[in-house]
Order: structure tokens, then sequence, then C-alpha cells
């Protein structure tokens, strides 16, 4: 299952359609809200990002309310190499399937 966070605030547009798009597509999400939550202002700015909405999907950041990279990230896993710590990216939904890292040419069966 997808882990989505939405870094917003009350007052931005960008983030009531962003949060609108995920409700009418039935995403899970949790809701940061940067004007009341101060670590959250804190992890943006910790990963250089000063505008919201700012999504954080599977461990990535998209800054911007763009439905196609959002809907896209959600068809993605990443996976984290067992021998070079790696993140590979990797569709969703796949069952248990063979990869082959291509960093360090590490094989390893997955369930995906």
């Amino acid at each position: 299952m997808n882990k989505i966070i939405i870094y917003t605030n009350p007052t931005c547009p960008h983030c009531i359609r962003a949060k609108q798009f995920l409700n009418d597509n039935n995403y899970n999400y949790i809701e940061k809200d940067l004007s009341s939550d101060t670590d959250a202002g804190l992890e943006l700015q910790s990963h250089k990002i000063m505008s919201v909405p700012t999504f954080k999907i599977n461990g990535n950041f998209i800054v911007g309310f763009d439905q196609k990279k959002i809907i896209n990230a959600l068809k993605q896993i990443i996976l984290q190499c067992p021998n070079c710590n790696k993140n590979l990216r990797l569709p969703s939904n796949l069952g248990k399937i063979k990869i082959t890292c291509p960093h360090c040419n590490h094989v390893f069966i997955k369930k995906i």
C-alpha cells in the first residue's frame, strides 16, 4: 500500500485542490499542516523544500500539484538493494519477482 503524506497550508488554493484530488480518487493520506505543525515545516526545510503543496509518496517528494507525477509515483515503489543499499524504483503490484540491482548486480527475490 502506498504511503502518502501531503504538506499543506490552509490558505493555499492549490493545497485544497490537491486534497480534493486525493479524496476524489479514494487515496488515503496523512495531512501535515505547516501552519500548526512546526516539525513538518522543519522536515521540508531539511530537504530544501519551501512550498506547498508537497507530497511525500513512498519516501519521494513531489513539490507542487502535478496529477501526472502523483499518479506515476503511486504506480511505483522504492526498494533498497540489500547488498549496496541503493534505491531501486520498480512498478508496484508485480507479485514475487527476481530483481537484479543495476548498481552492483546483486540478485534477490522480493514480493511486490
